[in-house]
């Protein structure tokens, strides 16, 4: 009778690991989800807060954005594949159109910003063909004039531009050959630049008040809750089991030392392996998960490795950079170690994550241990960064 009662106990220990351990790695996930997203949104707020500048100072950011809009597109693809293998994830479709929206309306006001650059270029090089007192140079001058005009002048002289365009182009007729097909086309561009242009404020406008912030934010607080609601989970699983185990114990409790030891020496092997299972974890989380990272994108290894490209040329600098910034702008220094905070969270670098997160915290509180957690942050980055360039060595990715 008495053994049944031990089998049983051993019976519900092993219930009661199985059931953790899924909980502990459903937890994971869900927190990795709810990092990603949070990093999405800094990412947001990073691009739209570019849009509240004038348009002289925006032209400047032009790189910046463009960078931006690839990281907002890596993280929206990982969030994506992520979902489709999660089968505890909130409903993700409305976020995912919703940033996709976002998207198309950065990158839309951002092709329009280089299509205008090309042009200023396009027509530059064009008149230096001609002399200064040749009329087609003239005619190029006043080309270039309209284009600034109409980006930079603040009162509304758009009609006044068109007149302009087209009286340029009914002297281009009296043209011939090369000249008068080169200026043609030159009109004909800047036409269509400035018809397109004229929506800048329209796409401005949209992404300054576009409603991706409120999504992820109510995305976020769905993960929060999801994590408390693994947490009490788990909480209550424990509470039973325990509880169940305890009323075995009393129900074959036996003074006799041999019950004792028999039962001890029952209980001894699976605590040991817990431990050496927990060792091995913890090994386990000094590096990046590549298998984890090819399975939630479907098997597609170019993916990971745009991923890991864009990892290493944006943060190998990164601890220079925090250097720098802790003297010139803590607070800056602090976002940037939020951000590899999210990245380690991606990666699936736990040691990378928590330092990053306590490198912040201390930050925040202007700690004196900063410099220390600043060293301990460099050790696990270059580490992860020595781990993608394996990865992608392996697979012939070339790093230039």
């Amino acid at each position: 009778m008495e053994r049944k009662w031990i089998k049983l106990a051993v019976l519900v220990s092993v219930c009661w690991l199985i059931t953790l351990s899924a909980i502990v790695g459903s937890y994971r996930s869900v927190e990795n989800s709810q990092l990603q997203v949070e990093e999405l949104g800094y990412e947001v707020e990073k691009l739209r807060s570019s849009f509240y500048f004038d348009n002289s100072f925006r032209t400047k950011l032009l790189n910046s954005q463009e960078l931006n809009l690839q990281i907002l597109y890596a993280l929206r693809l990982q969030i994506g594949a992520d979902y489709r293998d999660s089968w505890l994830s909130p409903d993700l479709n409305q976020l995912l159109y919703t940033i996709d929206r976002f998207i198309d309306l950065a990158k839309a006001y951002v092709d329009n910003e280089v299509a205008v650059s090309e042009l200023a270029g396009q027509i530059r090089r064009i008149r230096t063909h001609y002399p200064d007192q040749h009329p087609l140079s003239d005619y190029y001058f006043q080309l270039s004039a309209n284009v600034f005009e109409t980006l930079y002048d603040t009162s509304n002289q758009s009609i006044q531009a068109a007149r302009d365009v087209d009286r340029i182009y009914q002297h281009s007729t009296l043209l011939e050959g090369k000249e008068k097909k080169e200026l043609q086309q030159v009109v004909a561009e800047v036409s269509l630049v400035l018809g397109s242009y004229a929506q800048g404020s329209y796409f401005v406008d949209n992404l300054i008040a576009h409603d991706v912030s409120a999504e992820l934010a109510i995305i976020a607080g769905k993960y929060q809750k999801l994590r408390e609601q693994h947490l009490m989970l788990a909480i209550l699983v424990s509470l039973l089991a325990m509880g169940t185990l305890l009323g075995i114990i009393l129900l074959t409790y036996q003074p006799a030392q041999s019950q004792a030891a028999a039962i001890h020496r029952e209980q001894v092997p699976p605590v040991k392996r817990n431990q050496q299972d927990k060792t091995v974890a913890n090994c386990v989380d000094d590096e990046i998960n590549f298998d984890d990272m090819v399975t939630s994108l479907n098997g597609d290894i170019e993916s990971v490795c745009m991923l890991l490209q864009v990892f290493v040329s944006d943060h190998a600098q990164d601890i220079q950079a925090l250097r720098t910034l802790l003297t010139e702008s803590p607070a800056d220094a602090q976002r940037k170690a939020h951000s590899l905070k999210g990245i380690g969270g991606n990666l699936g670098v736990a040691q990378l994550r928590d330092a990053a997160a306590e490198l912040e915290t201390a930050i925040a509180k202007e700690s004196d241990t900063v410099p220390l957690l600043l060293v301990e942050l460099e050790k696990h980055l270059d580490a992860t960064i020595k781990a993608a360039q394996t990865f992608l060595n392996i697979h012939n990715v070339d790093l230039n």
